[in-house]
């Protein structure tokens, strides 16, 4: 009993550590959070912004199907369902973006004492994962984007560059907030404060969640007015 005891008491202390972490870089923001979060937003709309440009290049350079594609934003028959669709999806992509933050952080722990050399390789290995899977999902929802700005603008008999200018209105503001979690990642981690990774996770999903929604119903009842 007092040896399981011992067991679980440096896993309760190193869970309070990182709870502790969160709590005083969530107070720390708190006195500064314009400082804290600006950079993240320009970092996020240039993550967004090439994210747009990559989608470009794909559907200048990719053949519309035969069949036609009406995009949520062009049909006058969206509504609310559609509006929470699009929310729902994209609450998924931030939420997961919010996860490398936790991941990263995680990742990044220094291991314990007494460690074996597999437990001190495991944090550098599940870091290249993770930034594996991060730019395999930014490749992938490029690719997708690109192919459905393609049949969009062949559908609507625009040009390819002249629609992406069209849906600007809801996909700026849209992209910036996806990638938040993201770009506050990447700028903490290139400033070696990793400890601060999980709350960047749990304040950006918490600001960008709202915008989210905001964007989900410029998309389905607005955009279609400049299309």
């Amino acid at each position: 009993m007092e040896g399981a005891r011992a067991a679980v008491a440096p896993v309760a202390v190193r869970l309070e550590a990182r709870v502790d972490h969160t709590r005083v870089a969530l107070r720390r923001w708190a006195g500064a959070p314009a400082s804290t979060v600006l950079p993240w937003v320009a970092g996020s709309f240039l993550i967004g912004a090439l994210l747009l440009a990559g989608a470009l290049l794909v559907a200048s350079l990719s053949v519309p199907g035969p069949d036609p594609y009406t995009p949520v934003f062009a049909d006058p028959t969206a509504g609310a369902a559609d509006a929470l669709r699009i929310f729902a999806r994209n609450t998924l992509v931030l939420a997961m973006y919010s996860l490398v933050c936790v991941a990263m952080y995680l990742a990044t722990r220094p291991a314990p004492p007494r460690a074996s050399r597999l437990q001190e390789r495991a944090g550098p290995v599940a870091v290249c994962v993770i930034a594996g899977l991060a730019l395999f999902s930014f490749a992938s929802q490029l690719w997708t984007l690109g192919h459905q700005l393609a049949g969009a603008a062949h559908t609507l008999g625009f040009s390819d560059a002249g629609l992406l200018a069209r849906i600007l209105v809801h996909a700026a503001p849209e992209v910036t907030a996806l990638f938040l979690p993201l770009a506050a990642c990447i700028r903490l981690v290139r400033g070696a404060r990793e400890d601060d990774l999980a709350a960047a996770g749990l304040l950006c999903f918490a600001l960008a969640l709202p915008v989210v929604a905001i964007c989900a119903c410029v998309e389905t009842f607005l955009t279609r007015s400049v299309v």
